[in-house]
């Protein structure tokens, strides 16, 4: 499996410019290699990195950094207060990272095989490597808010039939997530209390 990505300060509605020094969005698709030697595109990811070291250092603390990427990002600064102990949530100028695996989707006909977990360790060895934490939100992606704009949710409902998202269902979203949740555990994410978010550290299994 290899990739290609697109690395950049954009994405989201920016509020403050003095900031895009200490995160970027990391967009990209993922290219598996078949047996004919043939690559074919079989799924899309993005994540967010965010160097809260250096941030600190400069003098912004670690709320005013995620609160003002987006709300997104914002809960999951809140999770790691509530859940976790402060000494985890701690960095030096080794460990200068938070590591947000923001979306992965596998196309239809590449599913099963392994893929996701396989581009989830792909893209915390990449952009990982000085992170103290990797986060990720389990949630199942047919539940996904519908946009309120016309053009938009015509995008979205086209993107969800392509990738067959009715075919999961959506009767029962707390079932979803936690199958999810037990997807992710695989790569050694682990829950943090009742919630979605999910967590890696070298520190795992003291959270």
């Amino acid at each position: 499996m290899t990739y290609r990505y697109t690395w950049t300060s954009n994405g989201f509605n920016w509020p403050r410019e003095y900031l895009y020094d200490y995160f970027h969005v990391v967009k990209g698709i993922i290219v598996d290699v078949l047996e004919t030697g043939m690559k074919v595109d079989v799924g899309s990811w993005s994540v967010i990195l965010l160097n809260v070291y250096a941030a600190q250092e400069a003098g912004i603390n670690a709320f005013e950094l995620f609160d003002a990427i987006s709300g997104e990002v914002s809960a999951f600064y809140e999770m790691f207060e509530r859940y976790m102990k402060p000494e985890l949530f701690t960095f030096d100028d080794f460990y200068t990272d938070v590591l947000i695996l923001r979306k992965i989707e596998i196309v239809p006909e590449y599913r099963g095989q392994g893929l996701g977990l396989q581009a989830m360790q792909m893209k915390t060895k990449c952009f990982g490597q000085r992170a103290a934490l990797v986060a990720l939100k389990a949630f199942p992606l047919q539940y996904e808010a519908q946009p309120k704009n016309t053009q938009e949710l015509k995008e979205q409902e086209a993107w969800f039939d392509t990738m067959r998202y009715d075919d999961y269902g959506s009767d029962d979203i707390e079932r979803d997530t936690k199958k999810l949740q037990r997807y992710y555990a695989r790569a050694g994410f682990k829950q943090l209390g009742d919630t979605a978010y999910m967590v890696s550290t070298n520190y795992v299994d003291d959270i």
